[in-house]
């Protein structure tokens, strides 16, 4: 019998909450696991950012998926963890959910 002793590569994906939250309520998952849930997020004015986590992974595609309350907002995005290490969740208005992925 042989036993595979190799590390497993991991991959990170660097989770930031920017602008336009106001005590509101967020969940994140990423995949299936619930990574993030948290009540009265407020940004920030002065650095723009109301949170931030990082994700550790053993593969690099994910899906990541944020509900953000009260407006019952909604979105989803696959990421590839090997081109984009970070992803920017934001409000836009009132009624706009919007997730920016960067290298």
């Amino acid at each position: 019998m042989s036993i595979d002793r190799r590390e497993k590569e991991s991959y990170r994906l660097h989770i930031e909450l920017g602008t336009g939250f106001r005590n509101h309520a967020v969940l994140i998952t990423v995949d299936t696991n619930e990574v993030y849930r948290r009540t009265d997020v407020t940004t920030d004015p002065v650095n723009t950012s109301a949170d931030a986590l990082e994700v550790t992974t053993e593969t690099s595609m994910r899906t990541m998926a944020v509900v953000v309350a009260p407006g019952n907002l909604f979105a989803s995005i696959a990421c590839d963890t090997t081109r984009h290490r970070h992803v920017i969740v934001s409000l836009v208005g009132e009624a706009t959910l919007n997730l920016e992925t960067f290298a």
